[in-house]
């Protein structure tokens, strides 16, 4: 498939879901796509505008889909901040502007987090813009209802090691 990119291939259900990009230069966009697992045909593309970033895609890995073992709804962070949930068939479920909402920076080299499912939560961090006794940027998580997409805790800056700066979020 024409489909470049460096996010991992996760395969569920029958179904492969890879993030990848489109065009180049200023039309350039970040997409989300669902391809059969065995047939390698494209089922199903998500792609929203590079708007901000800078990120050299040939170069640096961007997040992986996440597909959630419980209802199999697909969750994907762009490098431009758009955290979104889609249904297995691509229908769009919710969709957050993490740079809109809640100040979430991007750097040149894709330090963007795969979600990660939890019981009920889609949790993912990102790095936000801070003034004052916050500092000047502080690494966050972000914990969503699955379903809803409604915001249910954010940690503060301080709430994590300094040695952990841009992982992906994990349990322990």
């Amino acid at each position: 498939a024409d489909f470049p990119g460096q996010s991992t291939a996760v395969i569920a259900n029958g179904r492969l879901y890879i993030m990848g990009y489109l065009g180049e230069g200023a039309d350039m966009q970040e997409a989300v796509a669902c391809f059969g697992a065995e047939s390698g045909k494209r089922l199903w593309q998500r792609v929203y505008n590079d708007f901000l970033s800078d990120t050299i895609y040939q170069r640096y890995a961007t997040s992986s889909a996440t597909v959630d073992p419980e209802n199999g709804n697909v969750y994907m962070q762009g490098t431009q901040g758009i955290l979104a949930a889609f249904d297995p068939d691509g229908k769009l479920l919710w969709l957050h502007s993490l740079m809109e909402e809640f100040g979430r920076l991007t750097f040149p080299n894709s330090r963007t987090a795969s979600p990660l499912i939890d019981q009920d939560l889609v949790i993912t961090r990102g790095i936000t813009a801070n003034w004052g006794a916050q500092g000047p940027a502080a690494d966050r998580f972000y914990a969503f209802d699955k379903k809803s997409g409604q915001l249910v805790w954010a940690s503060s800056p301080g709430d994590r090691p300094k040695d952990n700066s841009y992982s992906h979020p994990y349990l322990g």
